[in-house]
């Protein structure tokens, strides 16, 4: 399923799952995620929110930090939060048999 259907059939948000972290600090922050939000990858930068779930949030964030304010925002108000696997350095988001290729100047696109 893509991403784009994910949000349609009523996940709130779909975040990436990275095949590896960059430091130390994400593996162990993903850890604590994974334990007590069911969020393997909170740190990755790819994610798909459904706006109507966006428009009942105030301030979207209070500093920048690529979503991850966001995400645990949504897992403390039980937001359905849904997982894709992210190939680092790739380019390519794959859920289910949907795939999104990244370019490197005009965003997303979804192949089937």
């Amino acid at each position: 399923m893509s991403v784009s259907h994910e949000l349609e059939a009523g996940t709130d948000l779909v975040v990436g799952v990275r095949d590896r972290f960059q430091r130390i600090s994400e593996t162990l922050f993903a850890f604590v995620a994974r334990t007590l939000w069911r969020i393997a990858d909170p740190l990755c930068g790819m994610k798909g929110y459904k706006l109507s779930k966006l428009k009942t949030i105030d301030q979207l964030h209070t500093y920048p930090s690529i979503g991850t304010e966001l995400t645990l925002l949504a897992a403390r108000r039980k937001w359905e939060v849904g997982s894709g696997k992210w190939e680092v350095g790739s380019g390519k988001w794959e859920v289910g048999s949907g795939k999104w290729e990244v370019g490197s100047s005009s965003g997303a696109s979804l192949h089937a």
